[in-house]
């Protein structure tokens, strides 16, 4: 759900999205519940998935 929120418009829509800051700049943030964020970034044709668990820095 939140993928396909996603490659509908990067900056709007279900989980509130983020862009990044520091060396993760070309990423963006959602948030898919309290605890756990899906970071991403995109081209033209795919989506890049770094993490889907935790909060961005947190193991």
């Amino acid at each position: 759900m939140i993928i396909e929120a996603r490659s509908r418009n990067e900056k709007e829509g279900v989980g509130k999205p983020e862009p990044l800051t520091g060396n993760l700049t070309e990423f963006w943030s959602r948030r898919m519940n309290d605890k756990n964020r899906l970071i991403y970034k995109i081209d033209e044709e795919n989506v890049y998935i770094l993490a889907c668990r935790y909060h961005y820095g947190e193991n």
